[in-house]
């Protein structure tokens, strides 16, 4: 079961550290195929996530960088909760809009099942609309 850890007043997780890896990659995988197709004058060169949420997915993203290699579950640092509610709804529109484009063909970097099933947990833990907690 999903849920939120508090460890000195930090919010964590316990997750499956290959999947927060998976998740990771994707998501530096799209930010440089986004940032080509910008270049090449495919995507608009003002997109971008707001600065809140931009500082939010680097948290999230060196949380991922800082689980150990040697385990296969770990504890993920994340945000406090409300914090980490309106990123990842955000996140989630994000990756949706990236979905949207791969099936147009103007992306082509796709969420493997491994960082489907982190983000899936990311979500419950989130509150996220639409996904159990």
């Amino acid at each position: 079961m999903d849920k939120l850890l508090q460890s000195d007043a930090t919010p964590a997780a316990a997750v499956c550290v290959a999947e927060a890896r998976a998740w990771s990659d994707y998501v530096r995988r799209l930010r440089a195929e986004i940032a080509e197709r910008k270049a090449a004058g495919l995507l608009p060169s003002d997109l971008g996530a707001p600065t809140p949420m931009f500082d939010t997915l680097l948290v999230v993203l060196a949380a991922v960088d800082a689980l150990p290699w040697d385990q296969a579950r770990s504890v993920l640092a994340l945000p406090e909760p409300r914090r980490l509610h309106v990123w990842a709804w955000y996140q989630s529109a994000a990756q949706n809009w990236a979905d949207e484009l791969v099936a147009d063909g103007v992306l082509s970097v796709r969420r493997s099942a491994e960082a489907d099933r982190f983000w899936a947990q990311v979500e419950r833990l989130a509150q996220v609309p639409g996904h159990q907690p």
